[in-house]
């Protein structure tokens, strides 16, 4: 189902929420790729775990922001701000190209 937040500092990020079980947040690749791409690919874990898509800021369904914010910080933040919404104490991470960076800026 898709849906948005509003990150702290105003940028709207899209995201999806596929399955049930544990979290685990999907990072994918980019720079201008998007949560379709992997979505398909990753579905079947579904039956085990929550899975949860996000558009990286300025890609896809999420809202631009400003250039100096299309970094691999910021958008660890956009990532944990909504673990944050979405009241996930503990998640797990699955990256994908790209993502990988997003991830280890995350953790």
């Amino acid at each position: 189902m898709e849906q948005d937040f509003s990150t702290a500092d105003g940028v709207t990020v899209a995201y999806d929420v596929l399955g049930s079980g544990p979290p685990l947040y999907v990072c994918h690749g980019g720079p201008f790729q998007t949560v379709e791409l992997v979505e398909r690919d990753f579905a079947p874990l579904g039956e085990r775990r929550s899975l949860v898509f996000a558009d990286y800021r300025g890609s896809g369904r999420s809202g631009s922001a400003p250039a100096a914010t299309y970094n691999f910080a910021m958008m660890a933040d956009d990532t944990d701000q909504l673990r944050q919404h979405l009241g996930h104490d503990r998640i797990d991470l699955l990256a994908h190209s790209m993502g990988v960076w997003v991830a280890l800026a995350l953790v």
